[in-house]
């Protein structure tokens, strides 16, 4: 599965700070434009417009299998349904070098110019 250039694209790590941003930028490399990011922390305690982005996108990025289980118990609580593709990295924390491993990952995933 390849992610189209138009795709609304929503990264989701933990607390939205550290990994999702650094998978928005990389894809912003790419020229990826429509990229939102957010964490399950945030699609808690705030809900609204956090729970928008994911209840919009046309794919969403999870950036590890603990951070897919949370975003699917959050739709059970919140009653909602989202209709987009779900991709999931392995990044289990903000390491030493977290950021390669989240290019190397996602790559396979990338519509790449020639």
């Amino acid at each position: 599965m390849k992610i189209p250039k138009n795709a609304r694209v929503l990264s989701v790590c933990n607390s939205g700070e550290m990994r999702s941003q650094a998978l928005a930028k990389i894809l912003g490399e790419y020229r990826y434009t429509n990229v939102s990011t957010s964490g399950v922390s945030l699609m808690l305690t705030e809900g609204g417009q956090e729970l928008e982005k994911l209840i919009n996108a046309d794919y969403v990025i999870a950036l590890e299998k603990r951070v897919e289980d949370t975003l699917n118990s959050i739709c059970l609580l919140n009653d909602i349904q989202y209709t987009a593709k779900l991709i999931t990295l392995d990044v289990k924390s903000t390491y030493s070098g977290f950021e390669n491993d989240i290019r190397k990952q996602i790559m396979p995933y990338l519509q790449i110019d020639p």
